[in-house]
C-alpha cells in the first residue's frame, strides 16, 4: 500500500512540475522582460547624470593646459613664451615664462560667475533630472502594463486553441466510429449514401481544422518563447481565473501611467524654460582674484578684476523654442486627458458586453447541446437523415467552443485591469 502511495505522490508532483501557473508567468513577464532591463539601464544612466551634475564646477576634474610659442625675428634674437595652467573648478594655478631676464611669473587664484551663486545650470539640471526620473518611471509602468496585457491576450488565445484542439480531437474519435458504422451500413444497403457522406465529410473537415489548430498552437508557443521568454512545449497551463473587479474603483488606473509621464515631461520643460529665461535676462558678473609672484625680482602682487557680460538685442531663441514646445505639450496632454476619459467609459461598456456575451454563450451552448441530442434520437427513430444530425453537431460544437472563448475573453479582460495597478 505504501508503495502505491509513493508512486501516486511522485506522479502528482511530476504533473505539478509540468504545469505552468498563470500568476507565476505574469510575474516572470513583469520582472524579466525587455522593459524591465531597459528601465534598469535608464536608472543607471540617470544616476550617472545626477552624480555628474552634483559635481557642479568640479565635474570636469583637473584640467592641465600647456602652451609654447616662439617668435622668429630676422637678424634679432628669437623669443619664446612658455605658459602652463592647472584648473580645478573655479580655482587655478598658472606659470608664465616670457623668456626674459625678469624670470617667470607664478599665480594662484579663483574665478567665479556670481550669477551661478543664486541659480546655476547645475541647479536646473538636477531639477530637470528629478522630472526626467519620474517620466521614465511612468513610461516604464505604461510599457510594463502593455507587455503584460499582450501576454494575457496571447495566453487567452493559446488557451482557446488548446481547448478547441481538445474538443475537436474528442469529437473526431467519436465521429470516426459513427462514420465507420455508416460506411458498413451503406455497403450493406441499410443506410443512405448521403448519410455516410455527411459523416465522412464532417470527419475530413475536423481533420483539416485540427491540422490548422496544431500549426497555430506551435506559432503561439514560439511567440511565448521569443517575446516573453517562456517555454510551454509539453506543459499544461492553468485556466484564467474569473476575478471579481469593481470597475469604478480601478477606473482611474486606466491611462494613469501615460498621463503622469506626460505631466512629468511638461514639468521638466517648464524647468528648462525657467533657467533659459534667467540665463537670458541676468547678466554674467564674474569676479577674479589672483595672487602672483615674479621669481627673479621676488615681487608679489594681488589682482582683483570684475567682468560684466550681457547680450543686447538678442532674439531669445532658446526660450522661444521652449515656450512653443511647452504649448505643444500642454495641448497634447489636454487632448489625451479627454480621450482617456472617453476610453474609460468604453472600457466599462466592453466589460458589460463581455459579461452579457458570456451569459448568452452559456444559454446557447445548453440549447444546442439539447437540440443535438434530440437530432440523434430522431435519426435513430428514422425520422431524419444523418446530414441533419451533422448540422446540429456543427452548431453544438461551435456553441461549446464559443462558450469557452467568451469565458476566457471575460477572464482575460478582468486580469488586464488587475495588471494596470502601478507598482511603486
Amino acid at each position: 500500500m505504501k508503495k502505491y502511495l509513493i508512486l501516486f505522490f511522485c506522479f502528482s508532483c511530476s504533473l505539478l512540475a509540468k504545469e505552468q501557473s498563470f500568476e507565476e508567468m505574469l510575474r516572470q513577464v513583469s520582472k524579466s522582460s525587455y522593459e524591465e532591463e531597459k528601465y534598469q539601464l535608464e536608472q543607471e544612466g540617470l544616476s550617472i547624470r545626477r552624480e555628474h551634475s552634483k559635481g557642479r564646477d568640479f565635474q570636469e576634474g583637473l584640467i592641465a593646459n600647456l602652451e609654447y610659442t616662439e617668435h622668429h625675428r630676422h637678424k634679432e634674437r628669437n623669443d619664446y613664451i612658455k605658459k602652463g595652467t592647472l584648473q580645478w573648478g573655479p580655482f587655478f594655478v598658472s606659470a608664465y615664462d616670457p623668456g626674459e631676464k625678469e624670470g617667470e611669473y607664478v599665480g594662484v587664484g579663483i574665478e567665479k560667475n556670481l550669477k551661478d551663486l543664486f541659480y546655476s545650470q547645475y541647479d536646473s539640471q538636477l531639477r530637470q533630472l528629478k522630472w526626467d526620473e519620474k517620466a521614465k518611471f511612468w513610461n516604464y509602468q505604461n510599457h510594463r502594463q502593455k507587455k503584460m496585457i499582450a501576454f494575457i491576450e496571447l495566453y487567452r488565445d493559446y488557451k482557446n486553441a488548446l481547448y478547441e484542439l481538445e474538443i475537436k480531437g474528442q469529437e473526431r474519435k467519436r465521429l470516426e466510429k459513427e462514420e465507420a458504422k455508416l460506411a458498413l451500413s451503406y455497403r450493406l444497403g441499410n443506410a443512405k449514401r448521403v448519410d455516410w457522406q455527411a459523416a465522412n465529410f464532417g470527419l475530413q473537415n475536423l481533420a483539416l481544422e485540427i491540422s490548422a489548430l496544431e500549426k497555430q498552437k506551435k506559432a503561439y508557443e514560439e511567440r511565448f518563447r521569443r517575446e516573453f521568454r517562456i517555454s510551454l512545449e509539453g506543459k499544461s497551463i492553468q485556466e484564467i481565473p474569473l476575478l471579481e473587479v469593481e470597475f469604478r474603483d480601478v477606473l482611474e488606473e486606466y491611462g494613469r501611467a501615460e498621463l503622469e509621464e506626460e505631466k512629468a515631461k511638461l514639468k521638466g520643460q517648464e524647468e528648462a524654460l525657467r533657467y533659459s529665461i534667467y540665463e537670458e535676462k541676468i547678466p554674467d558678473v564674474s569676479i577674479l582674484y589672483e595672487h602672483s609672484s615674479k621669481n627673479h625680482k621676488r615681487l608679489e602682487e594681488d589682482m582683483l578684476s570684475l567682468k560684466f557680460r550681457k547680450k543686447l538685442f538678442a532674439d531669445h531663441y532658446n526660450s522661444k523654442i521652449l515656450q512653443n514646445e511647452i504649448k505643444e505639450q500642454e495641448l497634447f496632454l489636454a487632448q489625451r486627458e479627454e480621450e482617456i476619459k472617453a476610453e474609460r467609459e468604453l472600457m466599462i461598456a466592453n466589460y458589460e458586453n463581455y459579461q452579457s456575451q458570456y451569459q448568452v454563450a452559456q444559454n446557447r451552448a445548453q440549447l444546442e447541446s439539447s437540440k443535438y441530442e434530440i437530432k440523434k434520437l430522431e435519426y435513430d427513430l428514422g425520422k431524419i437523415d444523418y446530414i441533419d444530425v451533422m448540422e446540429a453537431f456543427d452548431k453544438y460544437l461551435d456553441a461549446k467552443i464559443s462558450l469557452e472563448k467568451s469565458k476566457n475573453r471575460l477572464a482575460a479582460y478582468l486580469y488586464e485591469w488587475k495588471v494596470r495597478k502601478v507598482e511603486k
